[in-house]
C-alpha cells in the first residue's frame, strides 16, 4: 500500500526525517534528488537512524558508528543478519509516498 508520508520541502538533503505510520517507524533521508526509506532502528543496539550521519547514500549510526548503504539497507560491509529493511519512496509533485507491505511489521 501506498501512504504519503512527507512533503518533499520538508526533507533536508542529508539529514533524516523521522516519521510514523500505524506502528512503523521510518527515517526519511535526501541525497540529491532521490529519497530513501529504512526502518528507523539500528538493528545492532536500537538507535534511531534518523540521528545518524549520512554522507552521500553511506549511513553512520549515531551510538556506535554501525554504517548503512540507504538505497537498500544493506549493512555496510556486508552482514546481511544486520541489514534495515528498506522500503521503495515515489515522489509525486510534492508529496512523498512510501509503498509498504500490506501488514507491516511493528518497529
Amino acid at each position: 500500500m501506498r501512504i504519503r508520508v512527507a512533503k518533499l520541502a520538508e526533507l533536508a538533503p542529508n539529514k533524516g526525517a523521522a516519521v510514523t505510520v500505524g506502528d512503523l517507524a521510518l527515517v526519511l533521508f535526501r541525497s540529491g534528488e532521490r529519497v530513501y526509506a529504512l526502518r528507523n532502528r539500528c538493528p545492532h543496539a536500537g538507535a534511531p537512524l534518523s540521528i545518524g550521519r549520512l554522507r552521500g547514500t553511506e549511513l553512520t549510526c549515531a551510538w556506535h558508528g554501525w554504517m548503512f548503504d540507504v538505497t537498500t539497507g544493506e549493512c555496510l560491509p556486508k552482514n546481511p543478519p544486520f541489514d534495515v529493511p528498506s522500503y521503495p519512496v515515489a515522489i509525486q509533485g510534492e508529496d512523498v509516498f512510501v509503498d509498504l507491505p500490506e501488514s507491516p511489521t511493528k518497529c
